[in-house]
């Protein structure tokens, strides 16, 4: 299974989420650490650190720099994938081209996709009961009407 993490759950970890957390470990302990993040991610997140929540420069370089070494950074991809944000697009081929199985983010409009290609959008929590409860993955009623983005 690889699993690719979006800004906001990486956000959340850093600043202490402890749901988000315990996904980041336990999913690279489970994936054998095929958990991924990109250039794109960390680009977002350092900016969303900085500007929106005040974090110190150095302190963002040194949280980004023990992100980079526990998860495969990807670099960016060539071509966004067609969404409503255009710069969600450029995350979710980032991800389709590690080849990832799940998209983790709780981003509701990306949430509403409910899939991409063979990249299935899901939340932390999702993922945790998918992983470790054996809970299958519902699909929601958001997702019944979804749009539908073709690649």
């Amino acid at each position: 299974m690889k699993v690719f993490i979006d800004s906001n759950v990486l956000i959340a970890t850093l600043r202490g989420s402890a749901l988000c957390r315990q996904l980041l470990f336990q999913v690279q302990e489970a994936t054998r650490q095929e958990l991924f993040i990109s250039d794109t991610v960390l680009s977002e997140t350092a900016r969303i650190l900085r500007h929106k929540m005040g974090v110190p420069p150095e302190v963002i370089a040194a949280q980004l720099a023990q992100v980079a070494e526990l998860l495969q950074v990807a670099p960016r991809s060539s071509a966004p994938i067609p969404c409503p944000d255009p710069d969600d697009g450029w995350v979710l081929a980032d991800a389709v081209q590690t080849g990832a199985d799940y998209f983790v983010t709780g981003d509701k409009v990306l949430l509403a996709m409910y899939t991409v290609q063979s990249l299935r959008i899901v939340t932390p929590r999702e993922l945790m009961d998918q992983v470790y409860r054996g809970i299958p993955i519902a699909r929601f009623e958001a997702h019944e009407d979804s749009p539908t983005y073709s690649v």
